[in-house]
């Protein structure tokens, strides 16, 4: 894992907290079958006209399908200054991971809409 990546598991306590923001990088469809519980939608190909949202937290979590789309998007942000960290392997690899835990612990985490 490279430096200025997490694994989803791993930042789930941060949830909810007012300086720190999560981003999902999916379509609008994508969101709207699941994502982290708080975080805002902002499709990857929006990111360039959506950045004025993310100035002013303390850190930003990105994650996308599979991985690929965060870990481009973070470094272009961290790049800029942003204090980003790619949350690695995406929904793909959490929904993996969701798989061996208790239903009430996915239901504090994971909305649909």
């Amino acid at each position: 894992m490279e430096q200025d990546a997490a694994r989803i598991v791993d930042v789930l306590g941060m949830l909810g907290r007012r300086d720190f923001l999560f981003v999902d990088l999916r379509t609008q469809e994508e969101y709207a079958q699941g994502h982290l519980r708080g975080a805002v939608n902002i499709p990857y190909d929006s990111l360039q006209e959506k950045k004025p949202l993310l100035s002013g937290w303390r850190r930003i979590y990105v994650y996308c399908d599979r991985g690929n789309a965060s870990l481009l998007a973070s470094r272009e942000l961290i790049r800029e200054g942003y204090p980003v960290v790619n949350l690695w392997g995406g929904f793909h690899n959490f929904e993996k991971e969701l798989e061996a835990r208790d239903k009430k612990f996915i239901d504090c985490v994971w909305e649909k809409n």
